[in-house]
């Protein structure tokens, strides 16, 4: 009677079979192992492409920030460069309002006031 791979008769397995189970046993424990094996080089390939990615996006993140920052203090220099010429634009406005008032000729204000003054019966300030 010809010996299969697994002995199932009630006759004592021989020295032959129980090496044949042995190896068999050990081979698939070693192809099990070189499955996992195989399964964490694949993650370890998986985690370098993947720190690989984060390295990248980390350098964007740096040039972007470095942008922003440029960005800011060219912004500043503009904003603090408008500010000085609407002060430098109102001072002259201003300055200018207060010559043309200065300049004016209002020959009969005074006549005016004092046309109020009478109408309704005060009089304010000294008359010379």
């Amino acid at each position: 009677m010809p010996r299969s791979k697994q002995h199932h008769s009630t006759e004592p397995a021989t020295k032959k079979d129980i090496r044949l189970a042995v190896d068999e046993l050990a081979a698939a424990t070693q192809k099990g192992f070189t499955e996992v094996n195989e399964r964490f080089t694949k993650m370890d390939e998986r985690f370098t492409e993947i720190d690989g990615r984060f390295t990248e996006i980390d350098g964007r993140f740096t040039e972007i920030e470095a942008k922003i920052d440029t960005m800011k203090e060219e912004i500043i220099h503009e904003f603090k460069a408008l500010a000085e010429n609407i002060h430098q634009d109102v001072a002259g406005a201003n300055h200018d309002e207060i010559s043309l008032i200065k300049d004016q000729q209002l020959p009969d204000h005074e006549a005016r006031i004092q046309t109020l003054e009478k109408h309704v019966g005060v009089l304010v300030g000294p008359r010379h």
